[in-house]
């Protein structure tokens, strides 16, 4: 037996079904959005594909959203006078929209950093990312000597970060090639994606605070 909802096949996300979700098509919601001038939600637009450029403008208002630069390093609305059309800041208001990547070993390595005590307690560097066909046991020999640590209490750690930063890189490496076969590739609802700034190249979080 059926569970009561209709299967929806994928299809191709198009600018304006970016538009219905964050500007509201109704002429009285649309009024005095300067930033929308010209723009036809209901017309007939291109699918949106992988790495295309957007600009995400909130309900009924005549703003944008954009990057609030690098001392900040977060999204925020731009509210712009009524009669402002484009935004001073241009660049930081267009975002790009990516796969979605992996963070499985980013985050593992960030938690050896927050753990703090595989360099004891030093807050040193991390070590050069080994290549494929270094030896460990002599990189983590010479890393330990340099650093002056202790070898019959600190190598397995500094093996164990060795491992996760060749490992992280190489998640990275494959996060951009994932993100290259991509390109142009039509974007269908049920993806996952990510938005990242075109400036920093930083990914948008969105949560909530009560």
């Amino acid at each position: 037996m059926g569970n009561g909802r209709k299967s929806v096949e994928p299809h191709d996300i198009k600018p304006c079904d970016f538009a219905r979700r964050l500007v509201s098509t109704g002429e009285e919601a649309m009024a005095g959005q300067q930033v929308l001038d010209g723009f036809e939600a209901d017309a007939v637009n291109p699918p949106l594909r992988y790495c295309d450029g957007v600009t995400f403008i909130p309900d009924a208002v005549n703003g944008v959203v954009a990057y609030a630069g690098s001392g900040d390093a977060r999204a925020w609305v731009e509210v712009l006078a009524d009669e402002t059309a484009v935004p001073p800041n241009l660049r930081d208001c267009h975002w790009r929209l990516v796969p979605r990547r992996m963070y499985v070993e980013a985050r593992a390595l960030s938690k050896i950093a927050k753990k703090g005590t595989w360099d004891d307690g030093k807050r040193l560097p991390w070590p050069e990312v080994p290549a494929e066909d270094d030896d460990l046991d002599e990189l983590a020999d010479k890393f330990m000597h340099e650093n002056m640590l202790n070898p019959q209490k600190k190598k397995k750690e500094v093996k164990e970060v060795l491992s996760q930063l060749r490992t992280a890189k190489e998640e990275k490496d494959g996060n951009l090639a994932e993100e290259q076969r991509q390109a142009g590739t039509k974007m269908r609802y049920g993806d996952s994606i990510q938005v990242h700034t075109h400036t920093h190249a930083h990914t948008v979080q969105i949560s909530s605070r009560i």
